[in-house]
């Protein structure tokens, strides 16, 4: 759980392998369930282990989201670090149509 937020509405799903007799839940599967319970948002975690084409999972991005948001770790705490608005994705020149809509600063000191 490495997202943590206080919502009245909020509900939480994990993927993972299969382990101690237990099937795999799969981020595909994730996301059909998320989207039965008609979401206003969807926010995703680390995603790994996606076997998808390249292309795929970039057109799909380009698809799918809306918002990008980059969190830093840095010893004992997470910030965000950028905020980019994903207008579209070209296959063929393998481009991202964005804008940043938040950089943090590094205080200068």
């Amino acid at each position: 759980m490495e997202i943590h937020l206080a919502h009245a509405n909020l509900v939480r799903f994990e993927a993972r392998h299969p382990q101690n007799g237990l099937p795999g839940i799969a981020i595909r599967d994730l996301l059909k369930a998320s989207l039965r319970h008609r979401p206003d948002r969807i926010l995703l975690g680390e995603i790994r282990d996606v076997e998808l084409p390249y292309r795929a999972i970039k057109s799909n991005i380009g698809d799918s989201l809306h918002v990008v948001i980059q969190i830093e770790r840095r010893p004992g705490r997470r910030y965000i670090s950028e905020v980019l608005e994903i207008n579209s994705y070209d296959p063929d020149s393998d481009l991202f149509d964005y804008c940043a809509i938040y950089q943090r600063q590094e205080a200068t000191q």
